[in-house]
């Protein structure tokens, strides 16, 4: 076989292993797993401790919401990877409230349990005017840039 027999071949089976999905969930789990690898060591966990957004938002209310919505999501979605990185990023300090107590929490009607929670306040949020906006919502959670969560309080959310 000549190189070009050789290289034809790494490029067809680089595409049909992108094209299955195979390469970019090895390419997740290498993450996941560098990830898990890396916990051992003093000097991550301190950079991990650093992490001044993430310490801030699990000092709020909403911040630990939101994280609890973006787990709940990726474990709805079996991101089994992605969720590993999260949990290594944001520490043991966030035990995932479960979709019930989510939607309990969120005060959501006519909750649909076959839908991540994220996707059912996206879709409440689009379908009720009376919301709050982000421009109008007091939230204690720090801005960074021209990103801003909204605050869903007292509010009753219908899917």
């Amino acid at each position: 076989m000549s190189s070009d027999d050789d290289s034809q071949l790494r490029d067809l089976v680089a595409q049909t292993l992108e094209s299955k999905g195979v390469l970019s969930k090895l390419r997740a789990e290498l993450r996941a797993n560098v990830f898990l690898a890396l916990e051992g060591n003093e000097k991550f966990k301190e950079q991990l401790r650093e992490n001044k957004i993430i310490s801030d938002l699990l000092k709020t209310e909403e911040g630990l919401l939101a994280l609890h919505i973006v787990k709940e999501f990726l474990e709805f979605c079996d991101l089994k990877f992605t969720q590993t990185v999260l949990e290594s990023e944001i520490g043991d300090q966030l035990n995932l409230k479960g979709q019930q107590d989510l939607i309990h929490d969120l005060k959501i009607k006519q909750p649909n349990q076959s839908v991540p929670v994220l996707c059912q306040l996206v879709k409440a949020h689009q379908n009720n005017s009376h919301l709050p906006n982000s421009s109008n919502v007091q939230s204690s959670i720090p801005v960074r840039h021209s990103i801003s969560c909204f605050v869903l309080r007292n509010s009753t959310l219908q899917y």
